[in-house]
């Protein structure tokens, strides 16, 4: 993963969007309807030259099946780096890219101070380790941002794979997040990477809230 980047553009457009950075290219999973009316190849490869988009074409049983549309691409030893599209985080992403190289973990979860049950969670022990994660259940502060990182995407797809065959799912869906429990069952090292600041802009409250009070 060379480095962090920010989808502004696509949020700008209203796209559903999930990006899997894997190696230093991305993999752009885009819902079918943009097709219509929006430049999508063109702004997406405006941003990194050389991803790959990836047309879905329908609804799936979740974010985690949408990733794993992108399987062949992202089914190696690369550090993988997956998205959301409806936030606007303030981060010092320099530093996220030294915490990935010094750190040794399996995985990276982003979070923020907040306990709305609308979010993912995670709880970590004494020595800063993740020990469970939970979607849409607060057992902590440390609330999920919605970017989530792996050191080697090939274990994404193992644990994901695996958490939709156990049929683990929230609200009849297979999140992302709770991806990290099958890490974790199996002794895998995650840790959280606390952010200055999240603006939610999944809703259109969450976006007038964000439009009236940024930089106020």
């Amino acid at each position: 993963m060379k480095k962090v980047i920010t989808l502004a553009s696509a949020i700008a457009i209203g796209v559903s969007l999930n990006v899997a950075y894997s190696g230093g290219s991305s993999n752009d999973l885009v819902s079918e309807y943009i097709v219509q009316g929006a430049k999508k190849e063109t702004i997406l490869k405006n941003i990194v030259n050389d991803c790959k988009i990836i047309i879905v074409d329908g609804i799936t049983e979740g974010a985690a099946c949408t990733t794993l549309l992108a399987k062949e691409y992202i089914n190696n030893d690369n550090p993988l780096l997956i998205a959301n599209s409806d936030q606007f985080i303030e981060w010092n992403s320099d530093w996220f890219y030294y915490e990935t190289n010094q750190n040794k973990s399996d995985g990276i979860i982003l979070t923020f101070n907040d306990n709305n049950s609308k979010w993912s969670f995670a709880e970590i022990d004494d020595n800063q380790n993740v020990i469970r994660v939970a979607e849409k259940e607060v057992i902590s502060n440390n609330a999920s941002v919605g970017i989530y990182y792996y050191s080697k995407g090939s274990d994404y797809v193992k644990y994901s794979e695996q958490m939709i065959n156990k049929n683990l799912r929230v609200n009849n869906e297979f999140y992302i997040c709770p991806v990290y429990n099958e890490f974790i069952n199996d002794n895998k090292k995650i840790k959280i990477f606390k952010i200055d600041k999240m603006w939610g802009l999944g809703t259109p409250e969450d976006l007038n809230y964000y439009l009236e009070n940024y930089k106020k």
